[in-house]
């Protein structure tokens, strides 16, 4: 209610989420040269054509081929771990109807869901590089390999979460509120929406052109849909 009278946005650390893993990885093991080789090789097929980058890289196996593996000391690792840490999280998702969620997150279907406007102009935030789509995954990722570490950590997750298809803008820093990144089109309330609540932030919008929809279930189907009223 408050996001909404004050029409801002809580941007929580990622301690505060209810997945532990959440921009919280960490590395598999030490850091080794054959690490560093992988992310060499990395860098260098970004830099350059495909011939010229497998020569130069065939090159550098070649002169460290006699070489033990050795552990590698990387400060930049725990550096990107803790710039995630503190970040702060605006989570969104493209869906708007899955019932786990409103269990989840709106109070057993007693809540709302908002929807933001999103167009590439400017003052709209979640057309910003900076709000992205969440890759999900099976794979721990070995971040000893990864060239950009944070980027990695902010918008990986468990493949378990996958429903969610999250979206997330993120700010450097966290437990902080700002404005909202974005103006404000719709309301979705719940199965379980009362009438005093409708009321309530019918009443907040009543100078905006922003439209109203209350779930109903889908007959013969474990699903919602919406109604405007």
């Amino acid at each position: 209610m408050k996001m909404l009278v004050n029409k801002e946005m809580w941007l929580p650390k990622p301690e505060h989420f209810n997945d532990p893993f959440d921009c919280s990885l960490t590395p598999g093991g030490i850091k080794t040269t054959d690490d560093q080789l992988h992310q060499l090789s990395e860098l260098i097929r970004e830099l350059y054509d495909s011939a010229e980058a497998e020569k130069q890289i065939a090159e550098i196996i070649e002169r460290n081929s006699l070489k033990p593996v050795k552990e590698v000391e990387d400060t930049s690792i725990k550096k990107h771990m803790n710039e995630a840490r503190e970040s702060g999280v605006f989570s969104l998702s493209e869906k708007n109807d899955d019932i786990l969620m409103w269990a989840h997150y709106a109070n057993n279907h007693t809540g709302f869901c908002v929807e933001f406007e999103r167009k590439n102009i400017e003052n709209n935030f979640l057309s910003h590089f900076m709000c992205r789509k969440v890759s999900y995954t099976s794979e721990y990722p070995n971040l000893n390999r990864i060239i950009d570490l944070l980027d990695v950590n902010l918008f990986t997750k468990a493949k378990g979460w996958e429903y969610e298809a999250e979206w997330r803008l993120v700010a450097k820093r966290g437990n902080v509120i700002l404005p909202l990144p974005a103006p404000i089109t719709a309301i979705y309330f719940g199965l379980r929406s009362n009438e005093e609540s409708v009321k309530t932030v019918k009443n907040i919008f009543r100078d905006n052109k922003v439209q109203f929809y209350i779930a109903k279930r889908k007959q013969g189907e474990f699903a919602i849909e919406f109604e405007e009223i």
